[in-house]
């Protein structure tokens, strides 16, 4: 996996303290995960904008900068 693969990865696993989320949500950013592990180049615009919103809670500008130009030149 590249960098950017694993900051998503790790965007899309954390856990965040003023989220409450259930099982169906934490199911589905495992499997946005999953994807991204496997390489897969298929997101939907919801997916994409779920990767974007937890990068940006993670990470400081300069890792969000390069992903969303990653995301909007796409």
């Amino acid at each position: 996996p590249t960098l950017i693969s694993e900051v998503c990865i790790n965007a899309l696993l954390a856990q965040w303290k003023d989220e409450q989320i259930d099982g169906s949500e934490k199911m589905k950013r495992f499997l946005i995960a999953k994807k991204i592990k496997e390489g897969s180049q298929d997101f939907s615009i919801e997916d994409i904008a779920l990767i974007k919103q937890l990068v940006g809670k993670a990470f400081g500008p300069l890792i969000v900068g390069q992903i969303y130009e990653l995301f909007e030149s796409k």
